[in-house]
């Protein structure tokens, strides 16, 4: 185990000769206000029509990504996978598989090559059409049964982590849960070496270190990966298309979904670009004041644990190691310390604003920017100032 790194950014405060006018005008120049790569399905179609259709993969892909469809293609989290795997495919020796369960893949195809795959797994079936473990459970096991891949990869969402300890335990397989970086190297023991095992690293102990897991004995060596750690990279390709048939058992099918419900800050949070955060800094009667910089600068609410333990915000918006990680243009950071659990969430932000009136606080280590000020003082202020910029709330 090695413990976890810790950026150490040359931040900028606010003070002398740099007022909160140019803290604007520098996170403008910084793109900070930029939409970035949040909004996929728009580049799928041009990045297709670009695709070269290269040779066809010789064989089964030795890395899987399981995905999951949407409506317009895949989510995000599925091609930030397919987008590392493309990077560690090369050193497993193969390509990218992308399996695909849905009731309709419409765009999915289009979408996986987008990213990345090879080959994709088709497996469609009206059982399919709405999350339920054992149909899910039984076709992914039975496909990595037939293809045996080096390894798979599934994305640490609440679907993700309720479907791969059910598929590592039906191959005999072990399983790294909550990755957050993966790569491929050799390891010896006993003299034996393994060569291109996937390393699976994952912070253990409280988040206080950083555990390496390998598996070298069993097939498939399997991951979950926390979204938002790896970033979305098109590497579009045409791939390959094979339909899986999807044979069921009845007892498959016993769960039957009647209804779903779906918090809005849990689906926008890790898509999006600006991120507002507040945290134990901040209090109920000031609550308010991270909400309407988020509503200045369009972006979501968040929190750290203990703002949400405090009850000013819902669990969905958490963020940290318990909660979501994000990397989003732009993360403020009001009222928060920086303890490491919250860190592990945010600290890969293109530009992160830290405001805590503890000029010590941890969190301006990972900060570009930071005021040090108390944040119900603070927010008024970056709000005017970037009412001076022509930023202001949305009518309405």
């Amino acid at each position: 185990m090695t413990p976890v790194p810790w950026p150490d950014r040359a931040c900028r405060f606010v003070g002398d000769g740099f007022d909160l006018d140019d803290l604007v005008g520098a996170l403008a120049e910084r793109g900070a206000f930029v939409a970035g790569d949040r909004v996929l399905s728009a580049t799928v179609g041009d990045a297709l029509d670009a695709a070269p259709a290269g040779p066809e993969l010789d064989g089964d892909p030795n890395l899987w990504v399981v995905c999951r469809a949407t409506t317009s293609g895949l989510d995000r989290a599925s091609c930030e996978l397919l987008s590392q795997a493309t990077r560690l495919a090369p050193e497993l020796g193969g390509g990218v598989g992308a399996l695909v369960l849905a009731g309709d893949a419409t765009g999915s195809v289009d979408a996986a090559g987008t990213f990345g795959a090879d080959v994709v797994y088709l497996a469609e079936h009206p059982a399919l059409a709405e999350y339920r473990t054992e149909p899910y459970a039984r076709v992914v096991a039975d496909a990595l049964a037939t293809h045996r891949p080096a390894a798979v990869l599934l994305a640490a969402t609440t679907t993700g982590r309720d479907l791969a300890p059910r598929v590592a335990s039906m191959l005999g397989t072990g399983l790294a849960a909550d990755c957050t970086d993966l790569y491929v190297d050799t390891w010896t023991r006993l003299g034996v070496a393994h060569e291109r095992l996937l390393h699976m690293v994952r912070p253990a102990m409280a988040g206080g270190v950083l555990a390496t897991c390998l598996c070298p004995e069993a097939r498939p060596q399997m991951a979950t990966v926390r979204p938002g750690v790896f970033a979305v990279q098109s590497s579009p390709r045409r791939p390959r298309v094979e339909r899986l048939a999807v044979d069921l058992l009845p007892t498959d099918e016993r769960v039957e979904v009647l209804e779903r419900r779906i918090s809005p800050a849990d689906v926008d949070l890790r898509d999006a670009d600006v991120v507002i955060a507040g945290g134990a800094g901040c209090d109920a009667s000031s609550w308010h004041l991270v909400e309407e910089l988020a509503q200045a600068i369009g972006g979501r609410v968040a929190a750290s644990r203990g703002a949400v333990e405090a009850g000013l915000a819902d669990r969905s918006q958490q963020v940290g190691q318990t909660g979501a990680t994000v990397r989003p243009q732009l993360y403020v950071a009001c009222g928060i310390s920086g303890a490491l659990q919250h860190a592990v969430g945010m600290q890969d932000s293109a530009t992160i604003v830290a405001i805590n009136r503890d000029p010590e606080a941890v969190v301006f280590r990972l900060a570009h920017f930071g005021i040090v000020a108390d944040a119900c003082e603070a927010i008024p202020d970056l709000i005017a100032a970037l009412g001076r910029h022509g930023l202001r709330p949305p009518a309405g």
